[in-house]
């Protein structure tokens, strides 16, 4: 399925293969050492720092790698725009209790995205921002808000342009939520 949203569409699709997904992310998991990016305070805790490396592949999650790729084409032909070879950089994000996610985007990616691997009731939805602010007060453009939010669920993936300011509510759960982000630049 995909949702328009601000104009904007955002892919919002669902693996079968989650509990596959899960096994093979588990395996690699271990051997990441979490850390929380200083810049930004107390967030939530990133397998990286640099935002360059694609730790899908080097953790060989194909699985998620295939589920990407075939929701990259579809995303695409929504679009009306060729899909070709891309770059992409991956990484996985922690949320322990009262961790969040503030206010941004991927700058220069032209596609960034999310998938969601563990989720609780609770554990932080995730909101996107109007590129067009004022723009619900129109009443022709009154069913644009100012926010939209997504509660993750396990399996879950979201595509949206890289410019799309979002974030993530604060994870009211005493469970860990884990996601693995992505962003995609076309060759």
């Amino acid at each position: 399925m995909i949702d328009n949203v601000f104009s904007i569409k955002i892919l919002n699709k669902f693996s079968e293969n989650i509990n596959d997904i899960k096994s093979q992310l588990f395996e690699g998991l271990n051997n990441i050492n979490f850390e929380y990016n200083s810049n930004w305070g107390k967030t939530h805790l990133l397998s990286t720092k640099t935002f360059s490396e694609d730790l899908l592949s080097q953790l060989n999650l194909n699985l998620l790698q295939s589920f990407i790729n075939e929701s990259l084409k579809e995303y695409c032909k929504s679009y009306d725009i060729d899909f070709k070879p891309y770059d992409m950089t991956s990484w996985i994000a922690l949320y322990k209790s009262g961790d969040y996610a503030h206010l941004h985007n991927h700058g220069e990616a032209d596609i960034s995205g999310v998938f969601y691997v563990q989720t609780h009731e609770n554990s932080g939805d995730i909101f996107f921002t109007s590129p067009s602010p004022g723009a619900e007060a129109s009443s022709i453009y009154k069913e644009h808000k100012e926010h939209y939010n997504f509660k993750p669920v396990d399996g879950q993936l979201l595509m949206f342009p890289g410019f799309l300011n979002h974030g993530t509510h604060r994870n009211e759960n005493e469970n860990d939520r884990i996601s693995i982000s992505f962003n995609i630049n076309f060759k």
